[in-house]
């Protein structure tokens, strides 16, 4: 699961024009996986690389891509 983690930030991260805005502390903190070794984990991040990607592809900012899928309650 952890290469799963790292190829698709990784395809997140060059599918855009804007995620170098985000700096890179932040985008690094969403790499790594989100439980601890005890805890059970969910590969999401294919599933919302293939559900929500397409929503945002043409957004110009992180904060366009929010409203993308916030405002139709997407969410």
């Amino acid at each position: 699961m952890f290469d799963d983690n790292i190829a698709f930030a990784m395809m997140a991260d060059t599918s855009n024009t804007w995620s170098q805005d985000i700096p890179l502390n932040i985008r690094l903190s969403y790499i790594l996986p989100y439980a601890t070794y005890q805890e059970s984990r969910q590969n999401w991040r294919p599933l919302f690389f293939a559900k929500f990607y397409q929503l945002i592809e043409g957004a110009t900012s992180a904060e366009e891509a929010f409203e993308m899928l916030v405002a139709p309650n997407l969410f």
